[in-house]
């Protein structure tokens, strides 16, 4: 998809050009960051090109904000916004740029439906058909479980979306977020997928980035790991092997399935399917 534009505008230079940093530092956002101090400015670059996102701090009264066509814009509060205006989404501003980024760019993907990802290596998804999933992700169920455990099955229930026969729960849209989940949360979740859930298997899709991997992996029944025959790729798997002998979980390299990457991942994994329910 073709580049978006982001505008934060903010009269306090610092906090504009702090999260705009923020934001621009994400190479998995495809978005180009402006940084404004003043109206006038945004309207310079709404002459030139669509602003898609306009943060602006609630100092710039409605009747300038109502000037500033963007496709969504969202007011930085510092409490409740006395002039928000009904196309307006207001946002606490002094809470964490990972805080204000999340609910930024989940209320545009749910109005918009739009893609504004580029290619992320944490999500490896078969032509990004998980990413164009509507409706909670997995963000959300995590924050539902953080908050209270109480109605988990109603929620596990209504959340995963199906991609023939499999349901899902689809990714985080941010992979600063799922890099920032703690092991203890990870844990819960599992655990209450087994508790409650109605769901026969558990497939789990986890990456370098996920915080206490190998501890995961040890709750696994059964663990597939393609691999690479390069050389490189030998030296990170007797990595991984060393790592693992140092937690002393010897049962996650007993439980552990390798076999060589193939081109067509999602033939050979159904196919790995089929031969295990054979067994």
């Amino acid at each position: 998809m073709n580049e978006r534009n982001l505008v934060v505008c903010d009269r306090e230079f610092r906090y504009a050009n702090g999260l705009g940093e923020n934001i621009s530092e994400r190479s998995e956002l495809a978005f180009r960051v402006h940084t404004c101090t003043g109206a006038e400015s945004v309207m310079r670059i709404l002459k030139e090109r669509k602003i898609h996102i306009l943060i602006i701090d609630e100092d710039f009264a409605y009747e300038e904000r109502s000037k500033m066509e963007a496709e969504q814009v969202f007011v930085l509060t510092r409490g409740t916004c006395r002039d928000l205006g009904d196309e307006e989404k207001e946002i606490y501003k002094f809470q964490s740029a990972d805080k204000i980024l999340a609910e930024v760019f989940a209320s545009y993907y749910e109005k918009t439906n739009q893609r504004f990802l580029r290619h992320l290596e944490e999500y490896p998804d078969a032509g990004g058909r998980f990413l164009r999933a509507e409706g909670r992700n997995l963000g959300d169920l995590l924050y539902y479980l953080r908050q209270t455990q109480e109605d988990m099955a109603m929620r596990l229930s209504a959340m995963p979306a199906k991609l023939e026969e499999l349901y899902y729960i689809p990714p985080m849209l941010m992979s600063t977020d799922l890099k920032e989940v703690p092991f203890e949360d990870w844990q819960l979740l599992f655990q209450t997928l087994r508790r409650e859930s109605v769901y026969e298997n558990i497939v789990l899709d986890m990456g370098e980035s996920i915080q206490g991997l190998i501890e995961l992996l040890g709750l696994c029944d059964r663990i597939y790991m393609p691999v690479l025959e390069d050389e490189i790729s030998r030296r990170r798997l007797a990595l991984f092997e060393e790592n693992v002998q140092a937690l002393c979980l010897p049962e996650v390299l007993r439980k552990t399935c390798r076999f060589v990457a193939a081109e067509d991942m999602e033939t050979c994994a159904k196919k790995m399917i089929r031969e295990e329910e054979r067994e």
